[in-house]
């Protein structure tokens, strides 16, 4: 079922994101594959989002579905420029925080992910640019 972004009734609602993103998941996404892997045997149990501008509009429905489908995650969403004001003490080892810049630049998620990194937490880049800063500290990325 190819997926469409018109303006449907209660699309969240049902299960067409899931079977999009499953669909996409099932092509190939050896990272992705990985990245669920790793925070199984790192038994991390707290996801963290963070990213600004419409990479923070990737991030919400990725929680949406993390919480309707999942028991094993606590998860949250942050603007990169909240989660460094913030610095959420839950940050730790068993914390996976998913950095998400598609230009790879963008400084408030570099310098999120530095943070985390430096409390004990899985640290994953998301990006388009996998040579952009945002990828060169990191425990594992996306592209």
């Amino acid at each position: 079922m190819p997926f469409h972004l018109e303006r449907e009734k209660g699309f969240l609602e049902c299960d067409r994101l899931k079977v999009s993103l499953s669909e996409q998941i099932s092509r190939g996404s050896h990272e992705i594959k990985q990245m669920v892997s790793n925070l199984h045997r790192q038994n991390i149990d707290k996801l963290f989002l963070i990213g600004s501008g419409g990479s923070l509009a990737v991030a919400y429905p990725l929680e949406m579905l993390i919480e309707k489908y999942t028991s094993t995650y606590q998860c949250k969403s942050y603007n990169g420029e909240d989660f460094l004001c913030r610095r959420p003490q839950i940050v730790d080892s068993r914390s996976g925080v998913i950095g998400i810049s598609y230009s790879g630049n963008t400084t408030e998620i570099i310098e999120g992910l530095k943070w985390a990194k430096k409390r004990g937490a899985l640290t994953i880049a998301l990006t388009a640019y996998p040579q952009a800063p945002i990828a060169s500290d990191v425990d594992g990325l996306i592209e």
